[in-house]
């Protein structure tokens, strides 16, 4: 995948935003699901087509975490002539953070390394993150900045989710992506979703359902037939363990 078009793309549907928060335990969730369209920051990396995608996540009681990720993908359209893309994406990422409810602010900063079956897409990233409850159980504001410090690439973040009542949240991505490469020019992507959560104790903890709708500036490339780069609407379902 070009280096411009992969850090231009984070874990797209479900890691766009992390924001740590202390825990009174030791805790680990373990989640698998799907989603219609794996869209990362913006842009297809899927050709518009399902992932199955998985995960698991520890997190220790004084605020550390690791944890890892698995999705297909197809990274053909991003590739040099000559070059093979990526069938399998694999990232772990490992940070700290705490959560300060009096003040209603947390703070959260890791390092996530991204990993493909083909090595040219590789890269690495080191965040940094704030989140506020300005409204207390109702609405949650989350900003965040990644580094790809191997090629100064940089990310700006933001989510507010609105618990909307009746067990629905309400949520808006706004993103900005500065890219280094002189070739490449810098572009913003927004998604709008809402998502619901089920309790199915006799199978899995939770089910996780939303529906997201992402648009973006970024031009699409004259020699793309597949439109990759496209408003497009996508259905995530993910179960907890």
């Amino acid at each position: 995948m070009r280096r411009n078009i992969i850090c231009g793309l984070v874990l797209g549907s479900s890691l766009t935003i992390m924001s740590t928060m202390s825990q009174a335990a030791d805790s680990i969730d373990a989640y698998a699901g799907v989603v219609t369209d794996y869209i990362f920051r913006g842009v297809s990396l899927t050709e518009n087509r399902p992932a199955i995608q998985a995960g698991a996540e520890y997190r220790h009681s004084l605020g550390m975490y690791t944890g890892v990720f698995l999705s297909n993908v197809n990274t053909d359209p991003y590739q040099r002539p000559g070059k093979d893309g990526s069938r399998a994406e694999f990232d772990i990422y490992a940070g700290y953070g705490q959560e300060y409810e009096t003040l209603g602010f947390g703070w959260d900063a890791g390092l996530i390394a991204y990993r493909f079956n083909q090595r040219q897409d590789n890269f690495d990233e080191a965040y940094v993150s704030a989140s506020f409850d300005p409204w207390k159980d109702h609405l949650t504001v989350v900003a965040k900045v990644s580094y790809d410090w191997s090629n100064r690439d940089l990310v700006a973040e933001a989510k507010g989710v609105l618990d909307v009542g009746k067990g629905f949240d309400v949520y808006l991505t706004p993103g900005y992506v500065s890219l280094d490469d002189k070739a490449a020019e810098d572009y913003a992507f927004v998604t709008l979703g809402t998502s619901t959560s089920f309790e199915i104790k006799k199978v899995i903890e939770t089910l996780d359902v939303s529906i997201n709708y992402t648009t973006t500036d970024k031009d699409e490339r004259p020699d793309d037939n597949r439109n990759l780069v496209r408003d497009s609407w996508w259905l995530s379902l993910v179960a907890h363990f």
